[in-house]
């Protein structure tokens, strides 16, 4: 999407609401920045502005209750504009400790609805229409509960970039008690190694996978190529693995080596016939496919990532997995602590296994205080509320929040053309099966 400045005046605070139910913490009830980066005063008054708190049980003039505001499909949502759901929508830029995915800083807009704060982030480079499944998991998290958790807490695995292998150790130190870690592999931009990610760059993965395995040698390993391979690289790469000593027995499963669908399929049957003992696992061809079930159907993986934002929403995931019969690890999108507790809550609603939700850990600063980490491994299951005076000190700025803004709006715009198409299932409601192939 274009990165300009124009087009989208600032939209006006509106007063601050109480904590959701069960939030993780509690917000600092000081300054806030409100929708487009206005600071509000220690009233809960913009400057230049009258105020205009509704009383007790009170709504303001032509807008719904929060309780009706919940009761409505996603349809009934999309039908009326952003500030008829959001009270609150906050751009915030995060400082990273490592680049990751080829940035330094993570951006995200929080907006707050009626069940509570939620996170809208597709990374920039995603166009509108992948975008908006992104803006229906937020209308999700802002507007119902989450599912009733299966457990208090989940464990967790480290996620190591594409660092050098002397900065491995200072990376896994900042997670506390994990047992498994997700290395990413393939990614030679991140440590300045060579461009061919079967030649030189992945010697540096080697090295790095020889690294993790000194420095914690108790550790499930998990590799992450996010389809940067080629066939021929992966089989090279995956041959290359295998050969470590202990490794196949300590490996997960490698994840995406390869992009397309029917190529992971062909890279799965190879392994197995070259008893390589290394199990394939699908993140893209599940996330960003018309058809996420195709990985299923053609053998393609044994395992499945599903990542919340992404695939529209807690309830769609779980659908997801119901329906591909897979097993399934839960992933973050490098999302800020609110984005997180929406991943936790998918991850507590299945099967324990250790899930990818520990990414606060690559932020210097996080919108939360404490920040959704892991403490001996586990993530603590339940709605977070950002710190008012972290989302100050954090603000994007006005010029990424008019954009984050024009972004919302138009995400809004397409994604109510796709329900009304039929080409997005209106259903994101406890009990409800979603079908895919209606844009899930």
């Amino acid at each position: 999407m274009r990165d300009d400045t124009g087009g989208t005046a600032p939209l006006p605070p509106l007063p601050a609401r109480a904590p959701a139910p069960g939030a993780h913490t509690t917000a600092d009830r000081g300054p806030e920045a409100t929708r487009a980066g206005v600071r509000q005063s220690e009233t809960g008054q913009a400057a230049g502005r009258e105020p205009r708190a509704p009383g007790p049980g009170q709504s303001r003039p032509g807008e719904r209750r929060p309780e009706e505001r919940l009761g409505g499909g996603l349809a009934q949502v999309l039908a009326g504009e952003p500030a008829d759901l959001f009270d609150r929508m906050c751009a915030v830029s995060l400082p990273m400790v490592a680049r990751f995915r080829g940035i330094t800083v993570r951006e995200a807009l929080l907006l707050r609805g009626p069940a509570g704060w939620a996170e809208f982030s597709p990374f920039a480079e995603y166009a509108v229409p992948e975008a908006s499944t992104w803006l229906a998991a937020a209308i999700e998290a802002a507007t119902s509960p989450f599912p009733p958790p299966r457990r208090p807490a989940v464990a967790v695995n480290a996620t190591l970039p594409a660092v050098p292998a002397e900065r491995v150790a200072e990376v896994l130190a900042r997670y506390d008690g994990a047992q498994c870690v997700k290395i990413k592999i393939a990614d030679t931009g991140a440590a300045g190694g060579a461009d061919d990610a079967g030649g030189a760059g992945l010697e540096e993965d080697l090295a790095r996978i020889a690294a993790v395995r000194a420095a914690a040698p108790g550790m499930r390993v998990r590799l992450d190529a996010n389809g940067r391979y080629g066939p021929a690289q992966a089989r090279t790469a995956l041959a290359r693995f295998a050969r470590l000593p202990g490794f196949a027995e300590a490996c997960d499963y490698i994840e995406q080596p390869v992009m397309d669908v029917r190529e992971l399929a062909d890279l799965r049957a190879w392994a197995q016939a070259e008893r390589l003992g290394l199990r394939i696992a699908a993140d893209e061809s599940i996330r960003k496919a018309e058809d996420p079930l195709t990985v299923a159907r053609l053998g393609a993986a044994d395992h499945i990532i599903v990542k919340a934002q992404p695939l529209g929403g807690v309830h769609r995931a779980l659908s997801i997995v119901e329906q591909a019969g897979l097993p399934a690890t839960v992933s973050s999108a490098l999302e800020t602590s609110v984005g997180l507790a929406a991943g936790a809550a998918l991850a507590a609603s299945l099967p324990p296994v250790a899930a990818g939700l520990g990414t606060s850990a690559l932020f210097e600063r996080d919108v939360a205080q404490p920040p959704l980490r892991a403490v001996g491994g586990e993530l603590p299951v339940g709605r977070v509320e950002p710190d008012a005076k972290l989302l100050a000190e954090l603000d994007a700025g006005p010029v990424r929040t008019a954009w984050w803004v024009r972004r919302l709006e138009a995400c809004w715009e397409h994604l109510r053309g796709r329900v009304e198409r039929g080409e997005f299932a209106d259903r994101s409601g406890p009990g409800t099966s979603c079908d895919v192939q209606a844009g899930c």
